[in-house]
């Protein structure tokens, strides 16, 4: 049987449910309709569905990523990525993850849609896709790789959260206040599944075996 891994309800009132091995199911009025990769997924495995400001839907599949825009499913080509050793810098380990898997998705207050992928956290905007990391503007002091993001977060004062994932990632819950990123590890977490904000703007942070945390700021 195949799992239900995500969902989201759109502003139709449409239910998406991205699946193990079954690709993804709208829900509507009319009942279920299944999308997989003859419909235009590069994968029927997803991991991660966003809606952004226009009414289009996202899906992270386990190779690649996907865009519904209302007719039809194409994919989003993606660019080389570095490991982040050397930001701008191919590095020895550099991978073309166009292919690879994309774990989360987010669109923050900019419109920019920012791609957890297996390989490292991506910024799309403008239609153009560049490696978070290999910015030059951003200060990453403690070498961070950000692979395998399982959640991210833009909090109300615009910090960008991310939680690390599964090895090679294991970094613990970071945080890019919009110059530098740094790490933080709630009683040595360091596989982060989840971060939400409540609403009075405290941070719940659900761990994989150390439990659930809270960061009042």
């Amino acid at each position: 049987y195949a799992e239900v891994r995500c969902g989201l309800l759109d502003q139709h009132g449409n239910l998406w449910f991205g699946t193990t091995d079954e690709g993804v199911y709208r829900y509507d009025r009319n009942g279920f309709t299944q999308y997989n990769v003859p419909d235009g997924l590069s994968s029927n495995t997803v991991w991660s569905i966003l809606e952004d400001r226009r009414g289009r839907i996202w899906f992270g599949t386990d190779s690649g990523l996907c865009r519904w825009d209302g007719t039809r499913i194409r994919r989003v080509p993606l660019a080389p990525v570095s490991d982040g050793s050397m930001p701008g810098t191919p590095s020895t380990q550099e991978a073309f993850i166009g292919q690879a898997a994309v774990w989360s998705l987010l669109e923050d207050s900019s419109v920019t849609i920012w791609i957890g992928a297996g390989e490292g956290v991506l910024c799309f905007k403008d239609d153009a896709v560049s490696p978070f990391l290999a910015n030059p503007n951003v200060q990453n002091p403690s070498g961070l790789h950000l692979k395998m993001v399982d959640d991210m977060l833009e909090d109300r004062q615009g910090n960008i959260w991310f939680a690390s994932g599964m090895p090679p990632g294991m970094e613990g819950l970071c945080r890019f206040d919009g110059t530098s990123i740094r790490p933080f590890n709630p009683g040595g977490a360091k596989w982060i599944r989840a971060v939400k904000e409540d609403s009075r703007g405290g941070l719940w942070v659900g761990t994989r075996g150390d439990g659930l945390w809270h960061f009042d700021g």
